[in-house]
């Protein structure tokens, strides 16, 4: 494991030595996307494009696992599409109007998945518009949206992450009422000066996960008719980041210096319910809180430090817990411990090496997710490490990250490993 480890990042110091060269202005065309001028007013305008994540993995599987042919395995590899989509972005003056159609399974394409559709189907992430007020102080909006309280990673962007997928624990609803971290919502953001703010009442999808025979004392999530209220507010001491659309750039590659400091909630009245031996119902609201810092600081020759630390506080009921695996070929192939009543860390920290040009660039990176939830019988470490080489920006990169994930066997935590080589590529 450790020498493909290090073959891979031979291969990519090697290709970085021999890569093609860019210059500066072809790297900020390929970043500016396609951009249609809507008449002679700057602001009537439509920016579209095409992006695509493709991931190719080497697992090792949890104790247990057994293939088709019911033989036991403990390793797997296979070729995923995570995410391709077409984002339309119209502006006309202060209207807004977004959407983000995908051609995927919903959301993803795995090529050893049973339950994987064979051909891709429309699947759309965004459909949201919003109306500009006061200089952009505020902004008014509907639709299906990722103005997500908690924490800047709770509405983070896909495209522009700093490891090879957004961090879950920033996403605690994303398996309950959520629809890929976006709910149907009406929403008020915009910036004062410094500082910036989202807030949102949302309709949450409907959650049926109660079995025909519940368990006493268990934890489900519950399908009710409340509205959740969520919100995120932040204080940006450095460079401005604007609320005109939600998502959140886990790096800017050097690009600004940013220092911010937010925090979050999301509050789900009666979300969640158990069982009582008396054959009735306890319901439980479902609270989330978080505080975070965010920091990128460039320095000599386009080089740059990057570094996030989040908190957060989960209330789902007493003893909740949740496992699972991103889109995991055998049902528990690689799960672990995610969700849960309690508390969770999450750091990540990069550090982009110089350059005398914008593009090619070398980051290396490392997150450390840490769950201390009460219904599990030990806290948990979670261990990414790897290596971004950006090509041209987020418009087209290639991430190597290796996973270390705590699994839990019997009252022991056992170590497994994961590989993900991903390649991003859009415009």
């Amino acid at each position: 494991m450790k020498k493909l480890i290090i073959i891979l990042f031979i291969l990519i110091a090697y290709y970085k030595i021999n890569a093609q060269s860019i210059n500066d202005t072809v790297y900020k065309s390929i970043n500016k996307g396609i951009l249609i001028p809507i008449g002679t007013n700057k602001n009537y305008f439509l920016k579209t494009g095409v992006s695509a994540q493709i991931w190719m993995r080497f697992m090792q599987l949890n104790r247990g696992i057994k293939n088709i042919d019911n033989q036991e395995i403990k390793y797997d590899a296979d070729v995923l599409i995570r995410r391709m989509f077409f984002p339309v972005y119209l502006k006309l003056g202060n209207f807004t109007f977004f959407t983000l159609p995908a051609f995927s399974s919903q959301p993803a394409t795995a090529s050893t998945n049973p339950t994987s559709p064979k051909q891709t189907i429309l699947y759309f992430y965004d459909i949201w518009t919003s109306y500009k007020l006061l200089n952009g102080k505020l902004i008014i909006g509907t639709g299906l949206n990722m103005y997500n309280g908690i924490s800047r990673y709770s509405s983070a962007s896909s495209a522009r992450t700093l490891g090879s997928d957004v961090p879950l624990i920033a996403a605690p609803n994303l398996t309950s009422t959520e629809q890929a971290a976006r709910q149907l919502s009406m929403f008020i953001t915009g910036n004062l000066n410094s500082f910036g703010y989202r807030i949102a009442i949302a309709k949450p999808f409907i959650t049926a996960n109660i079995p025909e025979h519940p368990e006493i004392d268990k934890i489900y999530n519950y399908h009710n008719s409340h509205f959740s209220y969520k919100g995120y507010f932040e204080y940006q001491f450095w460079d401005k980041e604007s609320n005109t659309i939600p998502f959140k750039s886990a790096t800017y590659i050097g690009s600004k210096k940013i220092l911010n400091i937010g925090w979050g909630f999301d509050y789900h009245p009666q979300a969640t319910l158990s069982f009582n031996t008396d054959s009735n119902t306890t319901k439980y609201d479902k609270v989330h809180l978080a505080a975070d810092i965010f920091i990128e600081y460039p320095m000599g020759k386009h080089s740059a430090i990057t570094l996030y630390a989040a908190e957060f506080l989960c209330d789902y009921g007493p003893g909740y817990t949740q496992s699972f695996g991103v889109q995991d070929l055998y049902g528990q192939s690689i799960s672990e411990l995610q969700y849960g009543t309690g508390k969770a860390t999450f750091i990540q920290t990069a550090y982009l090496f110089p350059s005398n040009h914008l593009a090619n660039r070398v980051q290396f990176y490392y997150e450390l997710t840490l769950r201390d939830f009460d219904g599990a019988i030990k806290e948990v470490y979670h261990h990414n490490a790897g290596l971004n080489y950006f090509i041209v920006g987020h418009k087209i990169k290639c991430t190597l990250q290796y996973e270390n994930r705590p699994v839990f066997e019997e009252n022991n935590i056992a170590r497994k490993s994961l590989i993900i080589s991903k390649i991003q590529i859009g415009i």
